[in-house]
């Protein structure tokens, strides 16, 4: 059968996405409430010289979470579904091909993270006070985030074709969400206080890097960084990601 142009597909997947129930809860809501949350009770105690940092700090934070809330819940939540009920084997009978479907819900879910990212940016300059970033930085910052959104899209995709049934995979993704946020330092212990346990786990991922060393560097650049564990917790978080990728393409083969 000839193969179908791309855009088709792509507007499928793309309104499929948003109208699923979690993208706008989690991908949206959730980031801009968690930030509304912490930029007004956190800093409140601060001194005022220092309030605009802490702030800052927290959103740095928080935007992590919305790449964890597109792609480790939004995604996977409706991926899953699509493996359990063959949605994408029904697609692939119309000449689309494997790889241009995951492509399409690839680029749906960089536009929806992008547009959530633009909220909760608006919104918390909005609401309070903020450091503006040196240019290096920011580009640095937004670099990460959507190399993480890459890194946990194949995550995601992986865990889906594994477990083959919504169920399964919300449960594992969801759950790990939250082990993601806890040791990035999001749920109100920050990573350096963690059990030792849990802060070994942390040294080993690139996200807890981003939410506590890019506040030091915000205004004044990367001169001096050590970039090296950074890029170490992006390896192992890929490799992670590649084993089970594999085992995913051999279950499903």
């Amino acid at each position: 059968m000839r193969k179908k142009t791309f855009f088709p597909l792509f507007k499928y997947e793309f309104l499929t996405t948003i109208n699923n129930f979690f993208t706008p809860f989690f991908g949206i809501a959730f980031p801009v409430l968690m930030g509304l949350l912490l930029t007004q009770t956190v800093p409140f105690n601060v001194p005022d010289n220092l309030k605009a940092e802490v702030a800052t700090s927290i959103i740095i934070s928080v935007s992590i979470s919305a790449v964890f809330s597109v792609m480790l819940v939004a995604f996977p939540s409706s991926y899953s579904q699509d493996v359990e009920n063959n949605i994408a084997y029904r697609i692939e009978l119309f000449g689309f091909s494997h790889a241009n479907i995951i492509l399409a819900k690839l680029l749906a879910h960089y536009i929806i993270l992008t547009f959530s990212l633009l909220i909760f940016i608006a919104t918390m300059m909005l609401t309070t006070t903020l450091l503006i970033p040196k240019l290096s930085v920011f580009l640095i910052y937004v670099f990460c985030l959507y190399l993480l959104a890459s890194i946990l899209f194949v995550f995601s995709y992986s865990v889906s074709n594994i477990f083959k049934k919504f169920s399964y995979t919300y449960a594992v993704t969801l759950g790990l969400f939250f082990l993601f946020m806890l040791i990035s330092g999001m749920m109100g212990v920050s990573a350096s206080n963690l059990p030792h346990i849990l802060k070994f786990i942390s040294s080993t991922f690139p996200f807890p890097y981003i939410s506590t060393d890019f506040i030091d560097y915000w205004t004044i650049g990367f001169s001096g960084y050590n970039f090296a564990p950074l890029i170490q917790g992006y390896l192992f978080f890929a490799a992670i990601t590649g084993v089970i990728y594999f085992i995913s393409s051999r279950k499903k083969g």
